[in-house]
């Protein structure tokens, strides 16, 4: 009995934050016009898809970048920088007055702390889900750019992981503004819905780095991405946490596979 009640103010808990969380979310997003949303959103998609899935423009676009350097090094830095560069402009013109909501004050002691506590979270989830799978015989395949790492390698990750993550939040919050736009509610389905969305599309543009891997996109990489990322952000609201998490956790797996 005592354990029943415990579990549902747990529950209520959890749905007071989540409810506390959307309503300052919207407190931010409701002085921006959904149709610069909606437009930022679709060309941050696009971009993206664009510069990872589609290999007929990344393959034209590459082979641009590399006649006018005609140097591997600055090619790598060039390439990650005309990834990322459109990405972050399109995500700080929406939300250039929200800086308050996104990126909250935290002491360092603390932020180290939720840091390693995040990555190791991330880790143990990732590689449980990752061996469930193969125990129901669903096959898996290597990053095709994880063993090449070369110094270049380095920049790509620590710059291109800020597009990720901002390309992330923007589907993510864009999802939910339009759910509540739809249906003018302030919920934890709608959260939990808009993390399916961001999860789905953000999942999907690692295919071509996984060998088209449907399956892997989306249970290695999505979902996992989207509760981390997600659940640090409903507790920090700070998106440096987030991405810190995420550098980390990516320079962890390079070190494992590499040394």
């Amino acid at each position: 009995m005592v354990e029943t009640i415990k579990e549902a103010l747990f529950k209520n808990e959890v749905k007071a934050a989540i409810s506390v969380f959307q309503r300052q979310f919207f407190s931010y997003i409701f002085p921006i016009k959904y149709s610069r949303l909606l437009i930022a959103s679709l060309f941050v998609a696009t971009w993206v898809y664009l510069n990872t899935n589609f290999p007929w423009p990344s393959e034209h676009i590459n082979r641009f970048l590399f006649e006018v350097t005609k140097d591997r090094l600055l090619y790598d830095l060039i390439k990650c920088l005309f990834f990322t560069v459109p990405i972050v402009i399109s995500f700080f013109l929406i939300f250039k007055n929200s800086a308050g909501f996104l990126f909250s004050k935290m002491e360092k002691g603390y932020l180290i702390r939720f840091v390693a506590f995040f990555v190791y979270l991330e880790f143990v989830l990732s590689f449980g889900v990752a061996l469930i799978c193969r125990a129901m015989g669903i096959e898996f395949n290597a990053h095709v750019g994880i063993r090449n790492v070369e110094l270049s390698t380095y920049f790509e990750l620590v710059v291109g992981l800020i597009a990720e993550q901002l390309f992330f939040f923007l589907i993510l919050f864009f999802a939910l503004a339009t759910l509540y736009k739809i249906n003018q509610k302030i919920s934890t389905l709608n959260l939990l819905l808009s993390m399916a969305f961001a999860a789905l599309v953000f999942g999907l543009a690692h295919l071509s780095a996984y060998d088209n891997n449907v399956l892997q996109c989306l249970l290695i990489i999505g979902i996992p991405f989207t509760v981390i990322q997600t659940t640090i952000f409903l507790i920090t609201k700070n998106m440096l946490a987030g991405y810190l998490v995420h550098l980390l956790f990516d320079l962890m797996i390079f070190s494992i596979v590499n040394f």
